[in-house]
């Protein structure tokens, strides 16, 4: 049995990964009408996300919690833990189903067939699923080197852009506006989660204690300054960016010289899709070792923790690709961007609701342990308010959306 850990640059990888998938390529498009506010919202939403995530740790460190669901075990029992497990493996199932339709936008589809998207999706799900099921040094090598591949050009082709946006005569008058704010949240949030991947795949960590909070810092103020930077570009180069499809190769194609922008759209546009391809791979791992864990917690059944000779738990990674397959099928829309963000809502609200009872548990053990430091209160009131607030939010996002659908 492999006995690899995870160190700083390859957690660090898979949380960017993770994180900065469809997220980062389609956001844009969809918070153009914010404007400026899209600014600050990306801000909140990863101060926010980062307590959150910083919560874990000092769980694991406080109570010695495992996973996801472990503060949650640890003050509120077995039931809500195992109801909590329920809920994150529907919130990442619902997740990699939004970033299979984000493949699909990218790849120049504005709708789909029911029966296209269950063709593509089974050969896409059944391939990435397989890859999982192999050694854990090849998750490793692919995590860094799609890490590497998109953190190039999400950096590299905003900076490109800048002298061009310095020039540019858009200016950016949108009113930063609360209804905006809140409005716009509701994407941001969604855009930072997968931060606690870090704590599901702990196990698998060198020196989990110092490596998980220094990688999901770094992390975290990596993947805003690559959010704003790129949003900033695209308002002010891009021509009607609501509409957009494909706002990231868009900027590179205002970059590049006429004369070869027609050859080289198809490499970029398949680049972009690789990239995807790739984030729905690390979401794919992180699923089944999640799911793993829980099931050795008893909150899940015992045989989803079985892993096989390269250390991979191979029966989680097949039930959660069927669950997306299925699950991606069952809300289908024709529509990419109703389908997407209709996914988008569910994942996110789903994850908001963990998130606040594992923030209730965080600050019940540092009352009931003394652990009442100036850190802890600061971090459980910030991870208090972060949950609170954008469980409000988003639940009113998500009804206005099924009403409209």
């Amino acid at each position: 049995m492999s006995q690899t850990k995870i160190g700083f640059l390859s957690l660090t990888s898979i949380i960017v990964v993770n994180i900065v998938g469809s997220g980062v390529l389609i956001l844009p498009s969809i918070l153009a009408h914010f404007g400026a506010t899209s600014f600050i919202s990306y801000i909140i939403s990863g101060i926010g996300m980062l307590a959150i995530g910083l919560v874990y740790t000092q769980m694991k460190s406080i109570a010695k919690c495992e996973g996801v669901h472990g503060p949650i075990l640890h003050v509120f029992g077995f039931r809500l833990a195992q109801l909590a497990s329920i809920l994150y493996l529907l919130s990442i199932i619902s997740g990699n189903s939004a970033m299979l339709i984000s493949f699909f936008s990218y790849a120049g589809f504005s709708k789909i067939s029911l029966q296209q998207c269950g063709i593509f999706s089974s050969i896409i799900i059944v391939c990435l699923t397989c890859m999982s099921c192999l050694s854990i040094k090849l998750v490793q090598m692919v995590e860094v080197m799609i890490a590497i591949l998109k953190i190039i050009p999400l950096i590299g082709v905003p900076l490109l852009c800048i002298p061009y946006a310095l020039k540019s005569d858009v200016i950016l008058t949108q009113a930063i506006s609360f209804s905006s704010l809140k409005a716009s949240l509701a994407h941001t949030l969604w855009a930072f989660l997968g931060l606690e991947t870090a704590v599901v795949i702990e196990k698998k960590v060198r020196n989990p204690e110092s490596t998980i909070p220094r990688s999901m810092i770094f992390s975290v103020i990596l993947i805003t300054v690559i959010y704003i930077i790129g949003m900033w570009t695209a308002l002010k180069l891009i021509p009607n960016l609501g509409s957009a499809n494909a706002p990231y190769v868009d900027l590179l194609m205002f970059v590049l010289p006429s004369c070869i922008r027609m050859f080289a759209f198809p490499f970029v546009q398949t680049v972009t899709l690789l990239l995807i391809l790739g984030s729905i791979y690390s979401w794919i791992f992180t699923t089944g070792v999640g799911i793993s864990e829980s099931a050795k917690q008893k909150l899940l059944p015992k045989f989803l923790s079985e892993k096989n000779r390269f250390d991979a738990p191979v029966k989680a990674l097949i039930l959660s690709s069927i669950m997306s397959i299925l699950f991606l099928l069952l809300t289908y829309r024709e529509s990419m961007q109703d389908h997407f963000e209709f996914m988008v809502s569910i994942l996110t609200f789903i994850t908001f609701v963990i998130y606040f009872f594992t923030t209730l548990a965080f600050c019940k053990t540092i009352w009931d342990k003394s652990k009442i430091t100036v850190y802890n209160v600061v971090l459980g009131f910030a991870a208090l308010c972060t949950t609170t607030i954008s469980m409000i939010v988003l639940l009113n996002n998500l009804l206005q959306l099924y009403f409209k659908l």
